[in-house]
């Protein structure tokens, strides 16, 4: 799930203020199976994907211009447009993607995603992941994965929480 909230102090995360929101993203945590080819059904592996840590894009205000806030799959925030940073809570997402030893995975993530509250909306894109398909579970048949994305944001934006969700797959090789 993806949340961002305008200014106005509320509860600990929660800011709401005319043309400012604060976006703190918690993922929707994907999970995959697939069977491995000629084990058979005795056999089938599965591996799995959970969220560790949600994608927060921290607090931003949006004006008379379009623009954009992204979130780096290393955590790094940046604007563009008419999205004025400001400040904290921004942080990139972490997925533990768990399988069999030594298995190879490919990991897909979304092209898009939306986020609403308040009566406006938002689009996620250009997701990122700090790893490069196939990825190795090694011994531990296990793995971390950093994703960060774009949020395309439109212009005055009311005040509110915003959510939304988006599905990362993993397919064992």
């Amino acid at each position: 799930m993806i949340r961002f909230r305008f200014p106005f102090p509320r509860h600990c995360a929660a800011v709401r203020l005319a043309a400012a929101l604060v976006l703190s993203a918690p993922l929707v945590d994907a999970l995959a199976a697939a069977a491995v080819p000629g084990w058979g059904a005795a056999r089938a592996q599965t591996v799995n994907i959970t969220e560790q840590r949600s994608l927060e894009f921290g607090k931003v205000a949006t004006s008379s211009i379009p623009g954009t806030v992204t979130i780096s799959a290393s955590g790094g925030k940046s604007v563009t447009g008419g999205v004025i940073d400001l400040g904290k809570n921004h942080r990139e997402a972490e997925f533990r993607i768990t399988g069999p030893r030594d298995a190879l995975v490919i990991v897909t993530l979304p092209t898009m995603a939306t986020v609403s509250g308040g009566g406006g909306t938002g689009t996620l894109t250009n997701f990122t992941m700090d790893r490069s398909n196939p990825i190795d579970l090694g011994r531990r048949g296990r793995s971390e994965i950093s994703v960060g994305a774009t949020l395309n944001l439109g212009t005055h934006l009311p005040g509110a929480d915003y959510t939304g969700s988006f599905t990362v797959y993993v397919d064992l090789q």
